[in-house]
């Protein structure tokens, strides 16, 4: 299924409605060239079918138009992270310092 993701500047989130619900992902510009993903949310009843990784995937290539690194405080996006390698080239070295911390403390 397709899904018309759409962001958000003012409220710094990009989004998509299915069926009168929202799934999202709130976002915090952390200076020039930080972009902190904070949280992403799908209801319950639109989870399981691709549209968390929707939504991350629009944020991501934003990030990436836009030069921006990735520093994320949410579990999903570092689960993600941790299971695509091959896209480390767009995160913060500084989130990798964090999770070494918290990994090893």
């Amino acid at each position: 299924m397709s899904y018309n993701v759409k962001h958000n500047r003012q409220f710094q989130k990009f989004y998509v409605n299915v069926g009168g619900r929202e799934a999202f992902l709130k976002y915090e510009k952390l200076g020039e060239g930080l972009l902190d993903l904070k949280m992403l949310f799908v209801p319950k009843n639109l989870r399981g079918v691709g549209i968390a990784e929707k939504v991350l995937m629009r944020a991501l290539a934003y990030a990436e138009n836009n030069n921006l690194k990735i520093n994320t405080s949410c579990s999903y996006i570092n689960q993600f992270f941790d299971s695509h390698p091959e896209m480390k080239n767009i995160v913060s070295p500084k989130r990798e310092m964090i999770k070494w911390v918290l990994h090893y403390n």
